[in-house]
């Protein structure tokens, strides 16, 4: 019990250093928004429920941070923190991304930019296959 309100009464206190930090990681024009699955003890249940531990990266150097948790992945939780975010959003493949309540949406999908890079290093292999090929036949009838 006491640990717990030492832990308590030190969230109060750094709570405006938290609101501060949250304020200029807003004012980035790029923000990079990512969350991770953090088990969550609950009394009414015999196994832990799953919640989300986010991470909001500004464009900052060096880059300002700030951390947030919801009970689940709903878009509610973000969107309480990028209410007044005006910028681009660099985000996985996350729903949150086509969210209408952010404007300006950038978004720089993970998912999508694997795709992209997958179908240049296709297509550069197969360039430098053919320049290969036929170097190899160039040689072949020397």
């Amino acid at each position: 019990q006491t640990l717990c309100d030492w832990v308590a009464a030190a969230a109060d206190l750094l709570t405006p250093v938290h609101e501060d930090l949250k304020a200029t990681v807003l004012e980035s024009a790029v923000l990079h928004p990512d969350d991770t699955p953090a088990p969550v003890l609950d009394r009414a249940r015999t196994e832990t429920r799953p919640g989300r531990l986010w991470v909001y990266v500004g464009d900052g150097r060096p880059a300002d941070i700030v951390y947030d948790y919801t009970a689940d992945r709903s878009r509610a939780g973000p969107l309480a923190i990028l209410g007044s975010f005006r910028g681009y959003l660099q985000a996985d493949a996350y729903a949150l991304r086509r969210s209408r309540e952010v404007d300006r949406l950038c978004s720089a999908g993970v998912t999508q930019a694997r795709n992209s890079l997958g179908r240049v290093d296709q297509e550069r292999d197969r360039e430098q296959n053919a320049v290969t090929d036929r170097y190899s036949r160039d040689l072949d009838h020397t």
